[in-house]
């Protein structure tokens, strides 16, 4: 520990890359834990007037993740063309 507890400019220079790399790898993980993910889910969609399989993009950190895309929904064709109202991402 001399070397983070020497006087001069040597300490504070140690201190703060320590400081630094910590924030930095904070970062990395808040970004890699609130990235968007798909999600699958199985319902009748009312649009449809059947029941679907659905591979939303969700976003957010845990807890607080929501919907913010439809990727696919098998109601549709092409399965990846979601070119109906979308009302599962409200509900």
């Amino acid at each position: 520990m001399d070397w983070a507890m020497s006087s001069g400019w040597g300490g504070m220079v140690s201190w703060g890359l320590v400081a630094w790399a910590a924030g930095a790898a904070l970062v990395v993980l808040f970004a890699t834990v609130a990235a968007s993910r798909p999600a699958h889910r199985h319902f009748r969609c009312e649009q449809a007037g059947c029941d679907v399989d659905v591979e939303f993009e969700e976003h957010g950190v845990p807890g607080l993740r929501r919907f913010i895309a439809v990727r696919r929904c098998s109601a549709l064709e092409p399965t990846k063309a979601a070119t109906c109202g979308r009302s599962c991402l409200r509900g």
